[in-house]
Order: structure tokens, then C-alpha cells, then sequence
């Protein structure tokens, strides 16, 4: 049974998407939700979209964006009937920090856990802002929401604004992928209509195999009275 239910999921993680998109026309905040209460992760920018995964009856839609998934309420959001061409923002930043570290937060606050330590010059992707602690007096509330990648070890957290040098998000151009045709599922630039990121493919694909965990539980052996363990 358990061959026959990994051979389900391997078979899943390969099915072809029809991925929804949605455009954050005047930018959305991305949230983390704990089961209880929704958690602002960040601000992400203008003109640039987010692919749908789900709908809930909260007012929240589950979204991926870049290679993070989150909540975002649906008033943010303007669904579209193609595939954009360029679905997400591509913002860099450099540590530049007097030629000192600079360091990665679980949270947008001077006293929050330390996730790493970015070397000077370290270089990584700028996801969103957010408005947090004031670490540096004058130097503004702004934080950005980033994804740090030091050899096999990649991490996301908050780095405080005055310690980076960052790229601008820039101005989505709104232009579209070219129709499929012929069943071809590739663009005519020979790539991808959507890039499934790891996370994404895990919430598929336990979303999608929940009905075969639980007939396993339902079928599983059960153990008749006084009978004893060996």
C-alpha cells in the first residue's frame, strides 16, 4: 500500500498546472497565517503578479510569489486570463554596511532573532518592504523582506534598509506570454509557462493526496482487545 501511495505522489508532482495569475496593480501585503491570526510578512510592489493557489471564505487568497507562499486579501488583487510574461519583481541588493556585516532578522526589529550574518557584499533577491524598527536614529522605519542564499543555505528574513544597497522594483511592463498552440506548454522562447517552486509543489501535492491518507487511516489493521504488543 504505502509503494502504491508513493508512486501517486511522484505521479502528482509531475501533473501540468493550469496556473491562475493575479496582478497587484497598486502593490498587496503578503501575510503568514498561524491557524489563528494572519502575520504582515511584507509589502510587494506594484504592477506585478502573483500565481493563485487557493481560495478561502476569509477574504484571503493563498499565492506564491518568486519562490515564497503567503496570504493576500482579494480587494488586492485584479485576477487575469493570461500568463504575464514577467510574473515578479527582479530586485538585488548588495550588503554595504561600512565594510561591516550586516544581519538577517526573523522579524523588522533591532531586538529580533538573528537568522544569519550577510558578509559585506553579500548579494541576494529583495522580495517586499515593510515598515519596522528604527535601528540606525534618522535613518528611517524601512526593512526589506529578502531571500539570502550562502552556498546550500537559503534564508529569508528582514534586513534593516540603511545596510543594503537595493535595486528598485521597477515598472512591470504588463506584457503577456504567447498563446499555447498545437499543445506545445512551452513559450516561443522555450521556456516554461510557470516556474513551480519547491514549496509550491509540496502544498499541491498534500492538498491533492489528503484523500489517500485518509482511506489509509480508515483501512489500517486494528488491534482486537487483550491482544498484547511483542
Amino acid at each position: 500500500m504505502l509503494k502504491i501511495v508513493s508512486i501517486i505522489i511522484s505521479f502528482l508532482a509531475l501533473l501540468p498546472l493550469d496556473v491562475k495569475y493575479a496582478c497587484m496593480e497598486n502593490g498587496a501585503t503578503l501575510y503568514s497565517y498561524d491557524g489563528s491570526k494572519y502575520t504582515e510578512l511584507a509589502r510587494l510592489p506594484s504592477s506585478y503578479y502573483v500565481a493563485v493557489l487557493k481560495e478561502s471564505d476569509d477574504g484571503y487568497l493563498l499565492v506564491s510569489y518568486l519562490d515564497t507562499t503567503g496570504y493576500i486579501k482579494a480587494s488586492e488583487l485584479s485576477r487575469v486570463d493570461f500568463t504575464p510574461k514577467q510574473k515578479y519583481a527582479s530586485a538585488r541588493f548588495t550588503v554595504s554596511n561600512d565594510s561591516q556585516p550586516a544581519n538577517l532578522r526573523a522579524r523588522p526589529d533591532k531586538s529580533s532573532q538573528i537568522v544569519a550574518v550577510m558578509p559585506d557584499n553579500a548579494r541576494g533577491t529583495i522580495i517586499g518592504t515593510i515598515s519596522g524598527s528604527e535601528l540606525i536614529a534618522g535613518a528611517g522605519k524601512t526593512w526589506y523582506y529578502v531571500r539570502y542564499e550562502n552556498g546550500e543555505t537559503v534564508s529569508f528574513g528582514y534586513a534593516y534598509s540603511a545596510h543594503l544597497n537595493a535595486e528598485s522594483f521597477g515598472t512591470n511592463s504588463g506584457e503577456r506570454e504567447p498563446e499555447k498552440t498545437d499543445g506545445n506548454k512551452e513559450t516561443q522562447e522555450g521556456q516554461p509557462v510557470f516556474e513551480m517552486s519547491l514549496p509550491l509543489r509540496i502544498i499541491l501535492i498534500s492538498v491533492l493526496c489528503l484523500p489517500v491518507f485518509a482511506a489509509l487511516f480508515m483501512l489500517r489493521p486494528k488491534k482486537k482487545k487483550g491482544e498484547n504488543s511483542v
